[in-house]
């Protein structure tokens, strides 16, 4: 991070911590603190733009082509998503998501991404030794994939890895899926081709996750979700036999299965081992105690068929023929 033709920067040099990463491209403006663990930018791409006197917390990702105002506060944790503008004087909380169309535009696949040179495995990740990667595998700083003397994980070519991730032992993980900043995926999870884990996604242990799903919410132990599955809501066992501190989870309860299509809006609950359809719609907020049968709107405790809704709710369509 010296020299001239590579960090522009204002009169006085920034208190950068130490333990924070600096792409070499990143134009930092006068009087900027960076916290530790930060990842600010990446080598190779656009270049992310810092104001005077703005302050990032520690933990903080900015990804590439960002642009962050003067006076900004932007909280620990945060990800400013690829492309995103913000505005002067702003403060933005921590552990807030802000994404915009322009990060949905630069992840579609390109002839430059194909190359390792562009797929790169971050010195600052924690990858096991013997962790089977596929062609083309980006794994972020700060990311821990495996770990020495337990079983292997296994990832598909083509996968996206973000920074402080966490992908646990005996994990396989298909081609092409992103896994999203702070993720967890647990101990013997199974995840499908091109599925998407959001930010901040938890998936637990021994769950079996579908291709081409979208989640971003909580995926409790041993719980199935289908091929096409959108689920930002939460899954909860009946614990109906707590056991004690010793063996506070030590009797595995019954989870749910989440059919092909459905959805599971933000924030709904499903409680024990409950089938959501195929091709149903959990409605946010709600929480779940029955069977939601196919085809099925569960909203306001009640039942409703999805094509009686007028078009006003829909589920996935995915890799249906029209």
């Amino acid at each position: 991070m010296s020299g001239d033709d590579t960090l522009r920067i204002g009169a006085d040099p920034p208190p950068f911590s130490e333990l924070a990463l600096v792409a070499t491209n990143a134009v930092i403006g006068a009087g900027v603190r960076i916290g530790p663990f930060c990842v600010i930018g990446r080598e190779g791409a656009e270049p992310v733009v810092v104001g005077d006197r703005t302050v990032v917390g520690d933990h903080a990702v900015i990804e590439p082509g960002a642009t962050i105002g003067p006076d900004c506060t932007i909280g620990a944790h945060c990800r400013i998503g690829r492309g995103s503008v913000v505005a002067a004087n702003s403060s933005i909380s921590s552990g807030v998501l802000r994404s915009s169309d322009a990060e949905a535009r630069a992840s579609a696949p390109s002839p430059a991404s194909t190359t390792r040179a562009n797929a790169p495995i971050s010195p600052h990740a924690l990858v096991a030794s013997n962790v089977e990667l596929g062609d083309d595998v980006e794994i972020g700083p700060f990311a821990i994939v495996g770990w020495d003397g337990e079983e292997p994980v296994k990832i598909g070519s083509g996968t996206k890895i973000a920074p402080f991730a966490l992908i646990e032992p005996n994990v396989v993980i298909g081609r092409r899926c992103e896994v999203d900043a702070y993720c967890r995926v647990s101990f013997g999870t199974t995840v499908g081709d091109d599925t998407k884990l959001l930010y901040g996604a938890a998936v637990f242990e021994n769950a079996r996750i579908g291709r081409a799903c979208i989640v971003g919410g909580n995926v409790a132990d041993r719980t199935i979700l289908e091929d096409f599955v959108t689920h930002f809501g939460e899954v909860a066992h009946a614990y109906r036999d707590p056991g004690d501190l010793a063996d506070w989870d030590g009797k595995p309860s019954p989870s749910p299965t989440i059919r092909t299509r459905s959805i599971v809006a933000q924030n709904a609950v499903i409680v024990g081992a409950r089938t959501i359809g195929p091709s149903s719609y959990v409605a946010a907020g709600e929480v779940v105690n029955v069977d939601v049968p196919e085809g099925m709107l569960f909203q306001r405790g009640r039942m409703i068929e999805i094509a009686k809704t007028r078009g006003l709710v829909r589920t996935r369509r995915d890799g249906l023929e029209t």
